[in-house]
């Protein structure tokens, strides 16, 4: 079994990555400035001119080790981009406060040797969460101990790694059951990198909200509350009672929800 990255870790990773690079510019710049003064005072008859051109030539290289850096440390920690995710949150027809999530992410890979993806969730309902993989190439990989500031993490281990620009579907659900009716009404997302699409779905009960209490939005980041966000244009199919939000190149940092009003799923309970 491949050994699990704490989140710390790879948090940690980042800021070693950013005060390398810090720290070759500025030496870079430090040899570059000391050439430059070196040249001029060596080089009277040449002049500042020539002293500058010949700066500028060595700074070449120079930019290109820095850019070249700023590539490799800007990979993502384990190896992937997130291309497109889909969030479909089912509640059952016979009892909502039992309820289905199925979360489809599609990923490529950005260096070679790609086994391991990493997600995480938090529930707001007072039930047990239970994981499961749709797809039979794929492991999961879960301890009860692997959570960080109120989020459980999980990771799915590919039988197959990917190698630079191939892709991978990964679909987890996840089942629960709110007894005592404590969710918050809202299914969100908070993009942390950049990606293609994002989707989210929610399928209501016959006897669930009614449309005009259904409404998407964009918060700045996940502790907004709504009198801030932005309303967004939502898909509501009344047959289905489904509510969906697609969201072409969602922002970075900024959280995407589908949220409702349902009184009467607080006083209904479990049969």
């Amino acid at each position: 079994m491949t050994a699990l990255i704490p989140k710390k870790v790879l948090e940690a990773s980042g800021y070693v990555s950013a005060i390398r690079n810090a720290i070759w510019v500025a030496g870079i710049l430090a040899v570059v400035g000391a050439t430059a003064i070196y040249l001029a005072a060596a080089v009277p008859h040449a002049g500042y001119a020539a002293a500058v051109m010949l700066t500028a030539v060595l700074a070449v290289p120079a930019t290109m080790i820095i850019h070249r850096r700023h590539v490799v440390s800007s990979v993502p920690p384990l190896g992937y981009r997130i291309r497109a995710t889909t969030y479909t949150y089912t509640f059952d027809a016979a009892d909502a406060g039992r309820q289905r999530q199925d979360i489809e992410t599609t990923i490529e890979a950005v260096r070679g040797n790609v086994g391991l993806f990493e997600a995480k969730y938090r529930y707001s309902g007072d039930g047990e969460v239970r994981l499961s993989l749709v797809e039979p190439t794929q492991i999961l990989l879960t301890h009860p101990d692997m959570t960080y500031e109120g989020w459980t993490y999980y990771y799915v281990k590919l039988i197959r790694p990917l190698q630079p620009g191939e892709t991978a579907r990964i679909t987890v659900r996840q089942e629960v059951e709110d007894p005592h009716r404590r969710m918050d009404f809202q299914v969100t997302k908070t993009v942390r990198r950049p990606m293609k699409e994002l989707t989210l779905i929610v399928n209501f009960p016959a006897a669930g909200p009614s449309q005009k209490n259904i409404w998407a939005v964009e918060r700045p980041n996940a502790m907004t509350d709504s009198s801030s966000a932005r309303l967004l244009e939502i898909q509501y199919d009344s047959s289905e009672h489904q509510a969906k939000l697609h969201v072409e190149k969602p922002k970075p940092g900024r959280t995407y929800a589908i949220e409702w009003t349902w009184p009467e799923y607080r006083t209904t309970k479990s049969p």
